[in-house]
């Protein structure tokens, strides 16, 4: 959907060490295991303190340095 092709690396907001790799449109993978964006996020957001229940997983994964969130909502406008 934002043009990221399957083997694109993706960087967490939290941690950026943690780093993900696209499958898919709706996939990732993450240590190894196919999952989504928001799982993966939630999970390294409790990794880094955060006891959240809920999270929107395309605002804490970078792509080029912005997120998957602001890449969908102004797309190249930056």
């Amino acid at each position: 959907e934002l043009g990221i092709k399957p083997g694109s690396q993706l960087v967490s907001v939290f941690d950026e060490s943690v780093v993900t790799v696209v499958l898919d449109s709706r996939r990732i993978e993450f240590r190894g295991q196919p999952t989504s964006l928001t799982a993966a996020a939630l999970l390294v957001a409790g990794e880094n303190g955060r006891n959240w229940t809920a999270i929107q997983g395309p605002a804490y994964w970078k792509f080029e340095g912005r997120t998957l969130a602001d890449l969908r909502a102004y797309g190249d406008e930056e």
